[in-house]
């Protein structure tokens, strides 16, 4: 890849022409996609028979007996359907990506596209992707939750009640909670970004790719952020939707939650897939395969 190929919209462009000549490219995360609608589809119909033999009690346990109903069942599938993310991500989402990243891979080094191939041998270092996913989802919680620590620290606080700008400063960062996730959440994989593909391109075990993408990180961190950031500010203007759920439930129907986080997981396929390209094509113009 030539010096000029090496920034950030010829990247862009070529990541977009990438995936258009070779659509196959799309395959690993839409295994993803379907598996995430699969537990969506399973968490709408959880207030009904037959699941709800099973996981009534829970629900009523830990939440209480009116999340069994609608439409109140649609604030709690939010909650859930984010937990079910981060196991899917973890157990199958981080190999998916690595699949990916292998497969971007092959076609820099002008090989056929073979799925099932690259399905075996990214199989091979599945342990080291399951731990990568399993460390930056941690890190991620730690982030999030010295955060929500802070955040409650200055909720909590009792300031004059006439004190309006303070008040217009809560509302706020209540508010942007999901946003603030949503940054947090870039932070963390701009962190890890080039640790999959050291693991499935490089070969590299799983202390030495941490050691190396720091590295690499460090010393391309301004570019790496914007590979990263660009693709995904496509999903603010559905974050926003998503934060205001409430109130598109009360002037639409309740079911808009369902076809809100279904719009967001068939969005997610294409851009973390544009991103997967970007970085991989950055990865591999800094690191050429030997």
């Amino acid at each position: 890849m030539s010096k000029n190929k090496n920034t950030l919209f010829p990247l862009l462009s070529n990541a977009f022409q990438t995936i258009r000549e070779h659509p196959l490219i799309l395959f690993p995360l839409a295994i993803l996609s379907f598996l995430e609608l699969w537990i969506l589809e399973i968490i709408y119909f959880l207030p009904r028979w037959p699941l709800n033999a099973l996981f009534a009690p829970i629900v009523r346990t830990l939440w209480g007996e009116g999340f069994l109903h609608y439409p109140r069942n649609f604030f709690l599938m939010y909650k859930l359907f984010y937990y079910a993310q981060i196991a899917i991500y973890v157990l199958v989402g981080g190999y998916l990506t690595a699949v990916a990243c292998s497969m971007f891979g092959d076609i820099n080094a002008d090989k056929k596209l073979n799925l099932k191939e690259s399905l075996k041998r990214t199989s091979k270092r599945y342990l080291d992707i399951f731990c990568i996913a399993l460390i930056s989802t941690i890190c991620f919680f730690i982030i999030r939750g010295a955060y929500n620590l802070i955040l409650n620290i200055i909720i909590s606080n009792k300031f004059h009640p006439y004190n309006h700008i303070i008040i217009a400063i809560k509302k706020g960062l209540l508010y942007s909670v999901s946003f603030t996730y949503f940054f947090l959440n870039i932070f963390i994989e701009v962190a890890f970004a080039y640790c999959l593909p050291l693991i499935v391109l490089e070969n590299k075990k799983i202390l030495q790719a941490l050691k190396d993408n720091f590295i690499m990180v460090k010393n391309n961190f301004i570019m790496t952020l914007f590979l990263i950031i660009i693709p995904a500010f496509f999903v603010l203007p559905l974050l926003y939707l998503n934060n205001n759920a409430s109130v598109l439930m009360d002037k639409m129907f309740p079911e808009v939650v369902f076809l809100l986080l279904s719009g967001g997981i068939i969005l997610s396929l294409f851009i973390n897939t544009l991103i997967i390209a970007m970085i991989t094509q950055f990865f591999l113009s800094k690191c050429p395969k030997k």
